[in-house]
């Protein structure tokens, strides 16, 4: 008896030292507003992107909007996947972190697709533009000139705007915890 109660006090003092295998759980009345700033946000900063490229170079214009097509569709399909994950493996949004480094596993896929019909209309569309998009015979010059002019006016500012504006999204994510 004496070793069973011994044991029964050092499973409770570990119980109060050791941190607790709980999973946070967020508020998501305050989650899900923020997550969906962020993807306006993303889709503004798509459509300036692609607005500013065409009129910087014009030649450019017809795949800058496709990219910030696919970019708009695979950001939606993100937010549908965390909504998704909510709701079949919470413990996989456990953090803020889990909503911007999304453990997406290979059997999610099937099950995300299987569970709404619009996830599946959504990966059709996202394959097909991408698929015009590897194929557009400007793709390699127009992967030169954003990488070269990433860090150069007006692009810097477009792209130090929109960091400053996502983190904020972060900051209310975290916040939520």
């Amino acid at each position: 008896m004496k070793l069973s109660s011994a044991l029964t006090r050092t499973a409770v003092l570990c119980a109060f030292l050791l941190p607790s295998a709980t999973v946070a759980s967020p508020d998501w009345t305050c989650i899900e507003p923020a997550l969906i700033d962020e993807l306006e946000l993303k889709f503004k900063f798509q459509d300036d992107f692609a607005k500013l490229v065409s009129t910087e170079r014009p030649e450019f214009g017809e795949l800058a909007q496709l990219v910030a097509k696919v970019t708009k569709i695979n950001f939606t399909m993100r937010l549908s996947r965390i909504v998704w994950l909510r709701e079949y493996d919470p413990s996989r949004l456990a953090s803020p972190n889990d909503f911007w480094v999304l453990d997406w596993r290979d059997d999610d896929m099937s099950q995300w697709l299987e569970a709404d019909p619009a996830n599946a209309v959504s990966q059709t569309q996202f394959e097909a533009l991408q698929g015009s998009i590897n194929e557009h015979p400007n793709l390699p010059d127009f992967r030169v000139y954003v990488s070269d002019n990433r860090v150069i006016s007006p692009y810097l500012e477009l792209y130090t705007s929109f960091g400053e504006d996502t983190q904020v999204a972060r900051e209310i994510v975290a916040s939520c915890y």
